[in-house]
């Protein structure tokens, strides 16, 4: 059961909602969309994107550490920063590239076509859990 979900339930998921997205956005479906796709997915696996481990706490000078928003002290402004941070840091990382084979992939510049970027990479990420265990 886990083989058919992982591997036949979840493209399917995965590439209806996509393909609908795709139309709308006004990028001409072929091989360089499919290229621009594929870059992004592979670009955010290797940046780490969405990994924030939930017991990672970032260290900061005074001894305290993030925690979660609803113990979330309001003094704690250093690791409020070290988060954003690195959040920022990994979303430049991300970015760059793929507005750059988005250019080479003739994709219209604009906001749809970042809608589209986001809605892929973000999609993945929430279907990424079908057919895991644990």
């Amino acid at each position: 059961m886990t083989f058919f979900l992982r591997w036949m339930l979840r493209p399917v998921v995965f590439l209806v909602p996509l393909s609908f997205v795709g139309q709308w956005s006004g990028i001409e479906p072929g091989w360089k969309m499919a290229a621009l796709l594929m870059f992004c997915l592979v670009w955010a696996h290797c940046v780490r994107l969405f990994d924030v481990p939930a017991t990672r706490l970032a260290k900061v000078s005074r001894g305290r550490a993030a925690c979660a928003w609803p113990r979330w002290d309001f003094e704690q402004v250093e690791a409020a920063m070290a988060i954003s941070l690195t959040f920022i840091g990994r979303t430049i990382a991300f970015a760059l590239p793929a507005l750059a084979v988005a250019r080479w992939c003739d994709a219209p510049m604009g906001w749809k076509t970042v809608a589209l970027i986001v809605f892929s990479v973000a999609w993945d990420a929430c279907t990424d859990r079908i057919g895991k265990q644990g």
